[in-house]
Parts: C-alpha cells; structure tokens; sequence
C-alpha cells in the first residue's frame, strides 16, 4: 500500500494536469490500484509513481487540456489563497509534456532522477523542460496572467 503522502500528490498531479476533479479522482484510482499492484516491487519509489502516472496518461489517452476548472466533491483541498489563474494559462499554452516534468519536479517535489527514470528521459532533458516550463510560468506572472 502507497502511504497516504504518496498517495495524496498522485491525486493532486492529476487534479492539477486535468483541472477537473471527477475525472482527477477516477484516473487517480485506476493509477493507485496499478501502484498496490506492485507493492511488493519497489511502487513506492518516485520513479515508479512517474512511471505508471505516465503509463495511464498514455493508456487512457485523457490528457487533455482543460477549457474551465471543475469543482465538485470538494475531496480535494486547495490553498484558499491559491491564484488559479496563471497556472490555467500554463495548463493551457505548455507543451503536455513539459508541464508534466515542471508538476512533476516543482509541486510535487520529485527529484530529477526519479522523473528521468519515470519517464525514461536522460536527466538533462528533465532539467530542460522544467527550465523551460519555468521561464513559460514566469513570462505568464510577469503578464499578470496574460501570456504575451
């Protein structure tokens, strides 16, 4: 069994990639349920965490990106003052990819190894999309929001 902290970033990554809650907590399920799966193998590495996030992205084929935020079990909890929308138009405008590693390695504190092994990536392609994804981030901050 994943331990609750683990648990709880698999749920908020996908919460924060589909910006939708309902379908956030279905994914999420199906994830964990392959990570108990492999327990015994190692699932509570953050590799392996990258790993089956990516391998049910992929299966699963919802990465899409969202139009409008969606609340409605109110199961998972935010900052109250959390400013939604510079993180929308980097939802909107990043490359799937490149927001997946910057999730990844910023707000879910991974380390570059792990997300490098997750993905199967060298690391310093990992380094590049979160450099890149940062300066995408800061240039939308620096608009107020607006990317320019």
């Amino acid at each position: 069994m994943l331990p609750e902290a683990l648990l709880e970033k698999v749920a908020l990554f996908y919460y924060l990639n589909f910006l939708d809650e309902d379908q956030s907590l279905a994914v999420a399920a199906q994830t964990v349920k392959s990570l108990n799966r492999r327990a015994p193998r190692g699932a509570n590495s953050t590799a392996e965490i990258v790993r089956q996030i990516e391998k049910s992205l992929k299966k699963s084929k919802t990465n899409i990106r969202p139009s409008s935020l969606s609340f409605s079990a109110g199961a998972l909890v935010t900052p109250e003052d959390w400013n939604w929308g510079p993180w929308f138009e980097f939802r909107k405008i990043a490359d799937d990819r490149e927001f997946r590693t910057v999730l990844y390695a910023k707000i879910l504190k991974f380390s570059d190894d792990a997300i490098a092994e997750g993905m199967g990536l060298p690391i310093g392609t990992v380094r590049y999309r979160v450099g890149h994804g940062l300066r995408t981030l800061g240039h939308i901050l620096h608009a107020g929001g607006k990317h320019a």
